[in-house]
């Protein structure tokens, strides 16, 4: 779903949580026992809305993210990105790309399954965490990976991917 749509529907729910709580004395004259309504409707309103806003913040587009792979998707771009993938997040990662490398347990936030988590993210988006990194633990490869390598480690997690 796109990002921009849960905020539109956030901003929607929070006002119509507004709503109900400034027209509440309104509705209970004309509802006499309508008032446990209007209290739920008022927090469900406010806190749902609240929350999608929330989440769509929470799930972090790029300045990358309608950016397309440039690199097709071949045997040899996939091969390559699993070999870079080996030499570089394997120990994180894990071998298996399910979050339990060796080394997992030493960043702040645990590294994701990527079998499961690339699933949820444009190409753009893996390319810019790749070479950007992520606050918690996951260090840039800008220095390290051209930008083609780059891509084909996307084309790599992409071929492991749960779809």
């Amino acid at each position: 779903m796109d990002l921009s749509v849960l905020i539109v529907i956030g901003v929607q729910l929070a006002a119509l949580g507004l709503a109900i709580g400034l027209l509440g004395t309104r509705i209970e004259r004309r509802w006499p026992g309508a008032r446990s309504g209007v209290i739920l409707g008022r927090t469900f309103g406010i806190i749902g809305g609240i929350a999608l806003i929330a989440l769509s913040f929470a799930a972090g587009e790029t300045p990358m993210s309608g950016t397309p792979n440039p690199i097709p998707g071949t045997v040899v771009s996939v091969q390559a990105g699993a070999e870079l993938y080996k030499a570089n997040c394997a120990a994180c990662h894990g071998v298996d790309a399910k979050g339990g490398g060796p080394l997992a347990g030493t960043t702040q936030v645990p590294p994701p399954s990527l079998v499961d988590h690339a699933a949820a993210h444009p190409d753009g988006d893996l390319f810019y965490w790749i070479k950007t990194g992520r606050p918690g633990g996951m260090p840039s490869f800008a220095t390290q990976l051209s930008d083609e390598q780059i891509w084909d480690l996307v084309n790599y997690l992409r071929s492991i991917e749960r779809r």
